[in-house]
């Protein structure tokens, strides 16, 4: 899950905590689930090709392009997200009125999760990142 070091995730208990400040041993929630999701390793590196996702109710996800988010169609890259895309949200949806690719250079935080990560079917495990629930890495 590489995120630049202000996307908030959200944790098991439902406080949230900016990329940057994970470590391995911390329990996301899984978004589809509700269950504890364990960290396995985070690392840090430069990131390219970095998107910037505006939803109708004001959230904001930046990300890798190449990132699976959830939406009413399933899983798409967020660089292929178009506005007027419902993304899944905890309890719903929202509307995506904006995807631009954001220049500049970028340190972003992978975070992969245990191989025990809870998943529902069929989905692969999600996170909530920024408000937006998006595939777990």
């Amino acid at each position: 899950m590489p995120f630049p070091a202000h996307v908030k995730l959200m944790l098991a208990d439902c406080r949230e905590e900016p990329a940057a400040n994970l470590q391995a041993g911390v329990l996301l929630r899984e978004a589809l689930t509700g269950q504890p999701a364990p960290v396995a390793a985070v690392s840090a590196g430069p990131g390219v090709g970095i998107m910037r996702l505006t939803t109708q109710g004001g959230l904001i996800l930046d990300t890798t392009e190449d990132h699976p988010v959830l939406t009413d169609q399933g899983l798409v890259l967020a660089a292929a997200v178009r506005p007027g895309a419902r993304v899944v949200v905890p309890g719903g949806y929202d509307v995506c009125i904006g995807n631009e690719r954001l220049l500049g250079d970028f340190k972003v935080y992978q975070t992969t999760l245990g191989p025990d990560r809870p998943a529902a079917a069929p989905y692969p495990a999600c996170i909530v990142a920024n408000g937006v629930i998006v595939q777990a890495l």
